[in-house]
């Protein structure tokens, strides 16, 4: 039961340098928002990833810039990323996005943020462990479920974000029907108007020359 209780307490001092941020907001035609993180410590590790759920072609413009200006990545007119970097500088980060091709169509992003601090075991911890501990077991363990967790975590956003398109495709696809059907009933109408007045004038023209 020590030992049970030791490996819980290792995989929570582990977790603990973990911080994640997930957001899901709007970004309007023409408009650029930008998202700021505080980078405490050099050498953080970070995964950004990020999918337009809906509106026009799915498209963004991305960009990740440093406290000192330097481009950390960027990205042309992407439907989503998933990159990894590391922050080798100390500071705020600026994140943005940017929907200046759409001239009226607004659209819906999900990101996720996770920034993670490789920390060592504590000392209380590791100078006095249990019998029969080893710390690269231990360590080698919580990092695979870390993983697997983490590759589940991006699989259902990858399902999420693919019915969120297609849902988004179905209702612009009946949205083009209605308004197409409608088109075709005015022409219909507007034709049959016409042929019947071009009947009418035609009579009427004919009966005086009768006369």
């Amino acid at each position: 039961m020590r030992f049970l209780g030791f490996k819980f307490t290792v995989l929570l001092a582990l977790l603990t340098w973990v911080h994640a941020i997930e957001l899901t907001f709007q970004l309007e035609n023409q408009e650029r928002q930008c998202f700021h993180i505080e980078a405490p410590f050099k050498g953080e590790k970070c995964h950004f990833t990020y999918a337009v759920q809906s509106g026009g072609s799915f498209d963004v413009d991305y960009s990740i810039t440093a406290p000192s200006k330097k481009s950390v990545a960027l990205g042309k007119k992407r439907r989503q990323a998933d990159i990894f970097f590391t922050l080798e500088e100390k500071g705020e980060y600026d994140i943005c996005f940017d929907n200046h091709m759409s001239a009226f169509t607004d659209k819906i992003l999900t990101m996720e943020l996770v920034m993670e601090n490789e920390m060592s075991l504590p000392s209380l911890n590791r100078d006095s462990p249990p019998k029969g501990y080893n710390p690269n077991s231990m360590q080698g363990t919580v990092m695979e479920i870390s993983t697997a967790l983490s590759e589940i975590d991006r699989i259902q956003t990858y399902f999420r974000t693919r019915e969120s398109r297609n849902f988004s495709t179905v209702r612009s696809t009946e949205s083009r029907i209605l308004w197409f059907s409608i088109a075709e009933a005015i022409m219909v109408v507007g034709l049959s108007s016409l042929q019947v007045f071009i009947v009418k004038t035609f009579f009427k023209h004919s009966g005086r020359r009768g006369v």
